[in-house]
């Protein structure tokens, strides 16, 4: 197919007419599709009165192939056909639009929106060649239709464009490559359409575009290199590449045997469960929406989407608009624009950016208020197909553009086939919650917006989480009209969004503005009017009453500087920083990496060599087959779980018969269908695979579907019937504190030195408690496995995306009652893990297995993103009360902290997540006195577990939280606290441990890195002349001890095979999973045997080549099996030794491979390795748990808006002592990734589920965070403005593998530097309101909510609250 492409585009740039070469392709069988027949049948009901064909199949282009699609699907998207198609690059992460991993580029001939049909130059306009990257997952099958689709298969084939992913692997823009389809196909669309793009214009078109993995770093270097390299280039060849596509195109629609596939023509597309209709003129489709009332208008599918894959939703009749051209133009209508309905949300930015250039006078201001908002609606690849229309009629209450409508006035123009058009006024037509003012048999055809008359002013704003691609929080627009000789408003309309069930104007606080002078007393009456219009309740539906109505007067106070500095009024020069917008990161941010390498006498290449990651160039050209890619098994079935929708409850009744009834469904297993034993758990077995008479956690699985397809297995799923009895629910940390609800089984504690004597002598003592949210882990690559049995099921085989093969061998042969030699796991990647796939993978296998068990079928059970978030646990949330005692002059003499975790429903690794808790209770700190505690408290919530750090990331942010108070109780930098208190180099931890490491070089070098001094004294300054912009600055240490805790997992083996030919396969127990881990081994293999690294190949793990692994965790991977892999390759060279001295010096290692077989020698070896570690005791207090420590210091600058509670990274410098790297820019991404990851945990990245007290309009235990539509990890815009990491090797690591130092884990806290210097900013805030004595209890993540209540300004939160000072937002811990 690929190929084909190639042949094509060569054969057009020697100005030769290509041959069309047609493949057809029936769909796919994972669907219920209608026959032939049933076809037929469907659309002979269609429109005898249109001029509309009806057909069961379409053209297209897939990668320059041309495909006939067979009897399409409406509801099927593109997305599944083209992986049924054996196109498994692009990835199904989230179904919702959300991440950009299944973004495909889709590329016509379109008509420019602002050129009418009947005019002279719509011929011309219409031959545009138009490419946009969209999202497969949302983009129904039939809007391919007479397009081409170029998938990240098809980049590869294109000689001009391949550099786009040789860029990436280059600049290391990939680890788990999970992500990488979708910037690879997201960069050369923005090639395609510009070749000579700057930075900042490919940085926007893959700014939707989520990782996981990389912190963005070495994509936005790669974006870099791109556009230099593309603006040296010439244009020709890239042009006629163009015409190529443009040919290609013409001889898909010229095709004059397929009428339905014309484009001037209407069509019909029928399906077993939906009927697609394309009207190819008004009259069409007011005609089919007078016949179908209930039909929906599908432009962009965004919002449809979203309601029949998440909600269930299902609609019998789809209307695709955009062959109506009414639908489809921008024109000047009156004293306004009219804009179609259909019109994609890009193309209306680009157009009124063109009209906005014409405009005089200030005329523009609407026009302006709307691009202002589409910079932040969603993502490029979502304003690709979205529409205007769509987003009126969808009707919102957190709209971005509808409140701009009300504002101006805007008037909706409906059209229906029996009362022809109709007028609505944007301010009459939300008329309730989704509820709008439209007739079933209408049709929305345009929106007109009024120009803005002379002395009128508007504005529109939004706050979200995060600045891209996010759905707002508030969101408005204001107008006003100011008469220039007395300054009096004449007119005025204030909009907002997330106010209300509907987007609402807010006519009092207008009423109280009219009339009036436009001066700053009078606003303060008008913010003080809309504090009380839009007072919102505690238990508002979103949460956050006390923020959203201070944003919404914020926003206020905003417009009202910008209007009175363009009416030349006076304005303080210090509150204009309120309308001072926060630096971006684009276009690109000021990086560098600085590299310590090893000494040039020791050359020990490859080890040591920045390699290429070895899977690098698959992530790019999108062949690495992770599980979900593995093609489907003969006979193979789909799985679907069936969960629970209660936080606790008595199960009182299972009734699959619904289920059972529905065609195409095999079997439905439960609790009584295990083979063997039910109860299942990490290290105790206190979970059950599937309940048995007591659901504890929403999401909890009590059975599993098998049917033909995935959505047959999910229709059924949901016909379940289970009754319940609701039993009392425990949710939150400090719930289970006040039931006193632990977990019994963990009781352990450490004390060091005499806490309560030393408190007692101590100068000060101070107590607060801090509070740590949870984080999703958000591996691309949801949970999933292919369980195949084998031998009547007396064997089973599991191809599974988990951390542990082991566990996962173990767990399985429990349930179903095989000896484990009968049971083999197999990973070949995963597409992310983070700890989440250590433990947590395991029961999906089990569920899985047990199905194929008794079907002795394959089956395949893959997790959708929502079932993955709500089944699985996720990083604990933590809260920490500390008592410390302190001299005056900044020495802390003891601690004594209980840490609590929220455990969720069992044990699960909970109790070594404590563990790890507690020995990093002392953070990087030196302390003579410590007492602390841990309790795992038991909730009714999924089991929580490992993530990243494992406990030492809140342990340590816990001990950040008492050194920050320190500080703020005597008044000192908290830099000066922080630096007086770190360990030296011989100085022993609370347990007992010499640390051995150098924080004072590592401390100065990122102190110098980072100019502190000049730093410090430049934010003092700024801080002094902005009133609502503040900066602040912070620098964190981190020290995180390698090892695991649980001591009999620090062991790895790893196996070698020499091949005659002189190659060598490596099988370790460790997986990859973007780590790099496979590469390291690659690197130390190829050194220790002296062999090119192209030699060594690593296929995948399995259980039936390494036996009894421990799971691949604790950065203690490259240790483990980098160390296991060096004994087998030593023991191989001894073998070897003899053959090659009777050979000598000059023979090859072909030679010495081949004399060695000949000669009998063994060409195999098993390498193993166990830790030099004796583990700790809690009982006794005495044992040394680690084996070494990874230490580092990072500095952070940040800027925020009081007023909003935004916040921006502007700087960030890091120091990392990664000792002898053995590759160190596999390093640099680990540490750069989990600098980003780590920011996003405690800025935006927050969790939330329904209980009485933070969360009262969910229902208990439900989690609301369940895809990237509410939870947000960072974006490439997130990156620091300036950034830099330097490798250093403060200390030599004798220890460790090639005295390398473990880095996947210990650089996640290097984000508390973030965190603090947000911290710094709020207190220059607080200082401002005279507040700077109150010490702001430590409560994470530190989202626009809590950094805008914290800013404690009278001004405005002091209308919302009664006491600004001390306003915390509510959360769930």
């Amino acid at each position: 197919m690929l190929s084909t492409r190639h042949r094509l585009l060569s054969a057009a740039l020697s100005r030769c007419r290509p041959m069309t070469l047609v493949t057809h392709s029936s769909s796919p069988l994972t669907r219920p599709f209608s026959s032939s027949s049933s076809s037929s049948s469907a659309s002979s009901s269609s429109l005898t009165a249109s001029r509309s064909s009806s057909s069961s199949s379409f053209r297209m282009l897939i990668n320059g192939k041309q495909h006939v699609v067979d009897n399409p699907q409406p509801d099927m998207s593109l997305l599944e056909y083209l992986r049924s198609q054996g196109l498994t690059g692009s990835k199904l992460v989230c179904g919702e639009g959300g991440c950009g991993a299944c973004s495909v580029m889709l590329s016509g001939m379109e008509q420019d929106a602002s050129s009418s049909p009947s005019s002279a130059s719509a011929s011309a306009s219409a031959n545009k060649l138009a490419h946009k990257s969209v999202n497969s997952c949302l983009t129904p099958l039939l809007a391919a239709r007479n397009k081409h689709v170029t998938t990240v298969e098809g980049v590869s084939e294109s000689q001009n464009f391949a550099r786009v992913q040789r860029a990436m692997m280059e600049n290391f823009g990939s680890q788990c490559g999970f992500c990488t389809p979708g910037f690879v196909v997201g960069l050369y669309t923005g090639l395609k359409n510009n070749p000579h793009a700057d930075p900042a214009s490919l940085m926007h078109e893959i700014s939707s575009t989520l990782c996981r993995c990389t912190g963005y770093r070495g994509i936005s270097d790669a974006v870099k290199q791109l556009s230099e390299e593309f603006r040296a280039k010439p244009l020709e060849p890239l042009l006629a590449e163009a015409n190529a596509e443009k040919a290609l195109l013409a001889d898909l629609n010229d095709n004059d045997n397929d009428k339905n596939n014309a484009k001037s023509e209407a069509a019909t597309f029928a399906g077993e469960r939906a009927t697609w209709h394309v009207p190819s003129d008004m009259k069409q489709l007011l005609a089919l929406k007078a016949k179908y009332p209930d039909a929906r208008v599908v432009v962009g599918n965004s919002e449809v989407g979203v309601e029949t894959r998440f909600m269930h939703k299902r609609y019998e009749h789809l209307i695709q608009p955009t062959q109506v051209a009414e639908l489809m133009r921008i024109e000047q209508v009156d004293d306004g624009v009219s804009i179609g309905a259909a019109v994609g949300l890009n193309d209306v930015w680009t157009d009124l950016e063109q009209r906005l250039g014409r405009c005089t006078d200030g005329q523009g201001r609407p026009l302006q208020a709307i691009i202002d908002q589409l910079k932040w609606f969603s993502g490029p690849s979502i304003r690709n197909t979205a529409c205007i229309g769509g987003n009126v009629m969808t009707a919102s209450p957190i709209s971005d553009l509808n409140p701009v409508f009300i504002a101006m006035g805007a008037k909706f123009v409906f059209q229906s086939a029996a009362k022809g058009e109709r007028v609505v006024s944007a301010r009459d037509f939300f008329k309730g919650y989704r509820q709008v003012d439209a007739r079933p048999d209408e049709v929305l055809v345009s929106v007109w917006v009024p120009f803005a008359k002379p002395n009128e002013y508007v504005r529109s704003f939004k706050q979200a989480r995060r600045r891209e691609d996010d759905i707002a929080i508030v969101t408005s627009c204001m107008r006003v009209v100011i008469d220039p000789s007395s300054n009096v408003v004449k007119d005025a309309t204030l909009a907002f969004g997330g106010m209300a069930p509907t987007p609402v104007a807010a006519p009092k606080t207008a009423k109280a503005l009219i009339g009036r002078l436009w001066t700053s007393t009078n606003i303060d009456l008008a913010i003080k009017e809309l504090t009380q219009e839009f007072k919102l309740p505690s238990d508002v539906p979103g949460g956050m009453p006390e923020f959203r109505t201070t944003v919404a007067a914020s926003f206020l106070y905003k417009l009202f500087l910008e209007v009175r500095q363009a009416t030349k009024g006076d304005v303080d020069p210090r509150e204009l920083s309120a309308i001072r917008p926060i630096p971006p990161s684009r276009p690109h941010p000021v990086s560098k990496r600085i590299k310590v390498a090893r000494e040039e006498s020791e050359d020990m290449h490859p080890v040591g060599a920045d390699a290429l990651h070895q899977s690098s160039h698959l992530h790019t050209s999108g062949e690495c087959v992770y599980t979900d890619d593995i093609p489907p098994f003969a006979n193979e079935l789909h799985g679907a779980l069936i969960m629970s929708t209660r936080a606790h409850a008595k199960i009182k009744k299972i009734d699959v018969t619904r289920a059972l009834a529905v065609p195409g469904v095999h079997g439905v297993y439960t609790a009584k269908d295990v083979p063997a034993s039910n109860k299942i758990g990490a290290i105790v077995h206190d979970e059950e695979l599937f309940a048995t008479e007591e659901v504890r956690f929403v999401g909890q699985s009590i059975g599993i579907v098998v049917a033909d397809n995935e959505h047959i297995a999910h229709q059924a799923s949901r016909l379940v019937e289970v009754e319940y009895g609701d039993l009392p629910a425990v949710l939150t940390i400090e719930q289970a504190i006040e039931e006193q609800a632990f977990k019994e089984i963990y009781k352990n504690s450490i004390v060091r030195g005499h806490v309560d004597e030393a408190m007692a002598t101590a100068d000060y003592v101070v107590e607060n408690t801090v509070r740590i949210g949870g984080q999703e882990h958000f591996y691309f690559e949801p949970h999933g496995t292919i369980a195949v049995p084998i031998d009547g099921a007396r064997e089973m085989e599991v191809w599974a995306s988990t951390q542990n093969c082991n566990e996962t061998q173990v767990i399985l042969s429990k349930v179903l009652g095989l000896d484990s030699a009968k049971v083999a796991c197999h990973v070949r990647r995963l597409g992310g893990g983070f700890g989440g796939k250590e433990t947590a993978s395991v029961p999906y296998s089990c569920a899985a297995a047990v199905a194929a068990h008794h079907q002795k079928r394959p089956v395949r059970l893959i997790l959708r993103r929502d079932e993955d978030f709500a089944s699985s646990g996720k990083r604990h949330p933590f809260l920490g009360k500390y008592r410390v005692g302190f001299d005056k002059d900044g020495s802390v003499k003891a601690v004594d902290v209980a840490v609590f975790s929220n455990g969720g429903h069992s044990l699960d690794l909970s109790g070594a997540v404590m563990d790890r808790a507690l020995f990093f209770s002392d953070g990087s700190y030196n302390v003579p006195n410590l007492r602390c505690r841990g309790f795992v408290c038991d909730t009714n919530l999924p089991s929580h577990t490992a993530f990243r750090g494992f406990g030492g990331p809140q342990g340590m942010l816990i001990a950040e939280g008492w050194i920050d108070e320190v500080a703020h109780a005597l008044r000192m930098d908290v830099e000066q606290v922080r630096r007086k208190n770190l360990y030296s180099y011989h100085d022993k931890t609370h347990y007992g441990q010499e640390v051995q490491v150098h924080f004072d070089q590592l401390w100065e070098q990122c102190r110098k890195n980072a100019d502190y001094d000049a730093r410090r004294a430049a934010v003092a300054e700024f801080n002094e002349t902005n009133r609502w912009k503040k900066r602040g600055l912070a620098m964190t240490p981190t020290k995180f001890g390698l090892s695991f805790t649980a001591n009999m997992l620090n062991q790895g083996s790893c196996l070698v095979h020499i091949y005659q030919d002189g190659s060598v396969r490596v099988s370790h127990g460790g997986t990859e999973m973007g780590q790099g881990l496979h590469t390291k081994v690659v690197q130390i293999v190829a050194y220790e045997l002296g062999i090119p690294v192209d030699k060594v190949y690593i296929s995948e793990t399995g259980t039936d080549k390494v036996a009894n692994s421990s799971p691949t965790a604790a950065s203690m991977g490259s240790d483990l099996y980098g160390m296991a892999a060096k004994n087998a390759c030593m023991e191989l060279i001894d073998r070897l030794g003899p053959v090659r001295a009777k050979l000598g010096r000059n023979a090859t290692w072909e030679d010495v491979v081949t004399a060695a077989w000949l000669d009998r020698v063994n060409l195999s070896a098993y390498g193993f390795h166990k830790v030099p570690v004796d583990g700790y005791d809690f009982a006794t207090g005495k044992g040394t748990p680690f084996h070494y420590f990874t230490t580092g210091v990072a500095f952070s600058e940040v800027e925020i808006d009081c007023l909003t509670g935004d916040h921006r990274v502007m700087a960030s410098h890091l120091v990392m002592d990664v000792g002898d790297s053995i590759n160190p820019m596999i390093d640099v991404g680990q540490i750069e990734g989990a600098f980003q990851q780590g920011v996003g945990w405690l800025t935006i990245e927050e969790m939330v589920w329904g209980d009485d007290k933070n969360a009262p309009w969910l229902p208990k235990g439900k989690m609301s965070t369940l895809g990237p539509g509410a939870y947000k990890l960072p974006s490439i815009d997130d990156i620091p403005g300036e950034f830099s990491l330097q490798l250093m090797k403060a200390s030599e690591n004798y220890p460790a593998v090639h005295r390398s130092r473990g880095v996947g884990e210990p650089p996640i806290l290097l984000s508390a530097s973030a965190v603090f210097a947000i911290r710094d900013a709020i207190k220059a805030a607080r200082a401002e309101e005279g507040v700077a004595s109150s010490y702001v209890p430590l409560d994470m993540p530190l989202t626009c909510e809590r950094i805008r209540l914290a800013c404690a300004d009278r001004a405005i939160l002091g209308k919302v609250a009664k006491d600004p000072a001390n306003v915390q937002a509510r959360g769930s811990w």
